[in-house]
């Protein structure tokens, strides 16, 4: 396995990571060992492990020398370098913790896993499954219960996810032009696919400035647009949320919207009064979200570029 430090961040900039024990002691890539910060007169240039950069993802391996903690793990920082070498004055952009074997990330539950729980907090929000079992054992499992829950997960959790998307699920990339094999094109002069795992499409960006907007339309499976907007001028780069399938991902506030939202789903064919308790969870959900949502979509709204120079020009 490679590339456990991760984290996506735009393009341009350099990304450094900082490891820690569950103790606090912070790991010293040179001498391969953890030490009390500031040990021989070290500082940031000195435990610095710098990430590379894939159009705004960047990526580092985590250290084969740092001995398996699976407990608690290793605390991660990762810093936006500010001037020509890591220093006091650098920002911390995220937090992550590695649970490390050794050789290896140790394995998290798997999402099938995950997803019965999360469908489990749903049932005992409305009083347990049907019959005598109030908890399902595995979503995939063929009880009447667990195949309910089977059809309702995925339509609620893209639901949710479209609607409160998070850090972890917003996504940058670049995709290539389809001119070539779609002729028809109306009035745009480029055509690409939209990302297959594309649940809430958020728009086309500039690669070196997300806050520039460029005019697009969604027709089918396909997105089209006027221009190139990658750094290469060769590919369009787009922002939307992804469908995010690994429930070990999601924070604790999306958890508790997702629950909701599942437990509303559920009641008409598990609880008794089940309408009627649908109405009175969906009106929790809304207070539920309702905070997390609200200003979401002014914040993903900026004025869009000018399609052509043309056009910029007569408007100038």
């Amino acid at each position: 396995m490679a590339n456990e430090v991760r984290t996506t961040f735009p393009t341009g900039f350099t990304i450094y990571a900082t490891i820690r024990e569950p103790d606090g002691d912070v790991y010293y890539p040179t001498g391969e060992a953890f030490e009390a910060w500031g040990t021989g007169s070290r500082d940031y240039n000195d435990y610095a492990i710098v990430l590379t950069e894939d159009h705004s993802h960047y990526t580092v391996d985590f250290p084969s020398a740092i001995s398996a903690e699976t407990i608690n793990g290793y605390d991660i920082q990762l810093w936006r370098q500010k001037g020509s070498s890591p220093a006091s004055s650098d920002i911390c952009v995220a937090i992550q913790n590695v649970k490390w074997t050794g050789t290896a990330v140790a394995a998290e539950p798997t999402t099938e896993q995950n997803a019965t729980a999360l469908c489990n907090l749903a049932l005992l929000k409305i009083g347990g499954a049907s019959g005598s079992k109030k908890l399902i054992s595995d979503i995939n499992g063929t009880s009447e219960t667990e195949e309910i829950c089977a059809l309702i997960y995925p339509k609620s959790r893209d639901f949710v996810l479209a609607m409160i998307p998070y850090k972890e699920t917003v996504v940058y990339d670049a995709l290539d032009d389809l001119t070539s094999s779609l002729p028809e094109l109306a009035e745009w002069n480029y055509a690409f696919d939209l990302p297959s795992d594309c649940i809430r499409f958020l728009g086309v960006v500039d690669e070196s400035d997300h806050t520039l907007r460029y005019d697009f339309e969604i027709v089918g499976a396909y997105i089209f647009a006027n221009e190139f907007t990658n750094s290469d001028g060769d590919k369009l780069y787009v922002k939307y949320v992804k469908r995010e399938t690994d429930a070990s991902l999601y924070q604790i506030p999306f958890v508790e919207a997702l629950v909701t939202k599942l437990a509303a789903e559920l009641s008409p064919s598990i609880a008794k009064e089940g309408r009627s308790l649908r109405l009175q969870l969906l009106k929790e959900f809304v207070e539920l979200t309702a905070p997390l949502t609200e200003g979401l979509d002014a914040a993903n709204q900026y004025e869009a570029k000018p399609a052509n120079k043309w056009f910029a020009a007569r408007q100038g």
